[in-house]
């Protein structure tokens, strides 16, 4: 009985303590949203060391331990053994606690298909640490000899390799459960928004490479004017995400659902689509940030129109998909698409601080152009306005409720945002970027007058188009008084070199946190500084 009780308080030490050394995989696997293959890719990502220091946290155990239970040996192996556990809870706090000096990006999100992952993951924890103490207690039985005894708690400190295996097993486990709840909760949304729309609910789903969050908090600012409307939160854009606005407080009473669309892999707007269709689509345009996913632009365009082809009514289209992919459409396709002409946006200025800019909008077959006036910064944001409002007319919107709704649009948090503290402008584009709006961003950077700063990993998911997107990116940096850039942004750092950009003002980084402090010596009243993008927490 007290060899098993010494078993159970040996594996509930080592549970605890090796959950909380993982507790960080929870957080990449939220975000890498609960697939196995890509954690498995953040694991293996040249410049993620984390698996290097469970490596270390590993030798570092299995030496000190060792030590101990041959230094007290002359106690007995029991007592030794026990001995053992006080370095191996040391350096297991000491981890936990440099863990928790270099948190995530984005933090972790304690919802209840995560707390239920923790759980079976604690319990699976639990059984394979208990197996070792087991199986390797039960050996001192069987093996001659002084020594073994001394030493049969050390494959325990192997656990930290098994660490990541483990918590792919759970989460492979809790998928098998997860999956099936969650399509039930999508099916059961998926009827609510159908029936809506069969009561008159006007439903319109919004895709592309960029601008997707600017778009939709745009047109839901027009439409306002109007109807009672509803818009995905945030950069919600999942059927999960999704479902939870149908099902929300907000939805019940709406006469318009504005639902953002994203696409990880081809089959992702088809499926959005068979759950919630859409009487019109809003397609803002295609980029070649999501390369490393789908493989090419061409690739990116085919999934994203099938938007065009599943909305019911009409679909607005941006200027830039009827100049990049216009040939690529059928006479069915074209006959349904309402293009923003390439001329609706003209003269645009007002930055730092603002974006005015002339806009032609046809509303009835009637044209009218007016100045607007916003505070949110960007060429992308003018363009932005215009697709909104091309939008909002197809939706029924008189030219005077579109530029009024216009009027209120605002920024949107880490999009081209501008903060400014003790005559300091930080320009927040910290969400993903393109091509198109990075260089929209430093244009906008440009426009002020004191130093200029940018912070950047540079255009990330490029897959096999990362130099050319981020050569040409750094390039442009060249022209700025200072730049981070992400110790693994390499082809902005050659462009940025190429092009002249001088060595003394380049610093590399591996998280934002270093560069805060720095940032702080340099800056003085009246320079501004450009996040420009940041990396997802999974990189």
């Amino acid at each position: 009985m007290s060899e098993l009780l010494s078993r159970i308080a040996v594996t509930l030490l080592a549970t605890a303590l090796y959950f909380a050394a993982g507790i960080r995989m929870l957080g990449a696997m939220q975000q890498c949203g609960y697939k196995n293959a890509r954690f498995r890719a953040w694991l293996k990502r040249r410049e993620n060391l984390w698996y290097n220091r469970l490596c270390l946290l590993f030798l570092m155990l299995t030496l000190t331990c060792a030590l101990f239970s041959l230094c007290f040996s002359f106690l007995g192996a029991g007592m030794a053994k026990t001995i053992s556990l006080v370095p191996f809870t040391f350096f297991l706090l000491l981890f936990c606690l440099t863990e928790s000096k270099s948190p995530m990006k984005v933090p972790f999100v304690p919802t209840g298909r995560a707390k239920r992952l923790a759980a079976l993951h604690a319990f699976v924890l639990a059984v394979a640490v208990y197996a070792i103490v087991a199986v390797f207690s039960a050996l001192e039985q069987v093996i001659p000899g002084r020594m073994y005894p001394l030493f049969s708690l050390l494959p325990v400190c192997a656990v930290p390799l098994l660490l990541p295996p483990l918590f792919e097993l759970s989460n492979a486990v809790s998928c098998a459960f997860e999956l099936p709840r969650n399509a039930r909760y999508v099916r059961r949304a998926s009827k609510k928004l159908k029936k809506a729309r069969e009561n008159g609910c006007i439903v319109i789903g919004i895709t592309g490479s960029y601008g997707k969050t600017s778009v939709k908090n745009m047109l839901a600012a027009i439409l306002g004017e109007k109807y009672r409307v509803c818009a995905t939160p945030e950069s919600y854009n999942t059927p999960l995400g999704i479902a939870k606005t149908v099902e929300s407080a907000a939805f019940d009473g709406a006469q318009v659902f504005i639902a953002e669309m994203g696409a990880a892999k081809t089959g992702d707007i088809k499926e959005l689509c068979d759950l919630f269709p859409v009487d019109y689509g809003v397609f803002t345009g295609v980029c070649r940030q999501h390369s490393e996913t789908f493989g090419g632009v061409e690739e990116i365009f085919a999934e994203k129109k099938i938007l065009i082809d599943r909305a019911e009514k009409k679909a607005i289209c941006g200027a830039e998909v009827y100049a990049d992919f216009g040939d690529k459409l059928s006479a069915e396709e074209m006959k349904k698409c309402v293009f923003v002409p390439a001329g609706a946006v003209s003269d645009v200025g007002g930055f730092p601080l603002q974006t005015s800019f002339d806009l032609s909008l046809n509303v009835g077959g009637k044209v009218e152009k007016r100045r607007v006036e916003m505070p949110v910064l960007g060429r992308g944001a003018a363009e932005n306005a215009a697709l909104a409002a091309y939008a909002a007319a197809e939706a029924g919107l008189s030219a005077d409720e579109i530029f009024k709704g216009l009027a209120l649009a605002k920024p949107v948090p880490h999009r081209l945002q501008l903060i400014e503290e003790n005559g300091v402008y930080v320009l927040d584009d910290g969400y993903n970027a393109s091509e198109k709006s990075a260089a929209q961003a430093l244009e906008v950077l440009s426009a002020f007058g004191g130093r200029k700063y940018v912070v950047t990993p540079g255009i990330v998911e490029t897959g096999l188009e990362d130099k050319a997107v981020n050569r040409p990116l750094g390039a442009k940096l060249a022209a700025f008084d200072g730049v981070f850039i992400h110790a693994g942004a390499e082809a902005v750092k050659e462009g940025y070199l190429t092009a002249g950009g001088k060595e003394e003002n380049l610093r590399i980084y591996r998280t934002r946190d270093e560069v805060i402090p720095l940032l702080g010596d340099l800056l003085a009243e009246g320079d501004a500084v450009l996040f420009l993008n940041d990396l997802p927490a999974i990189y």
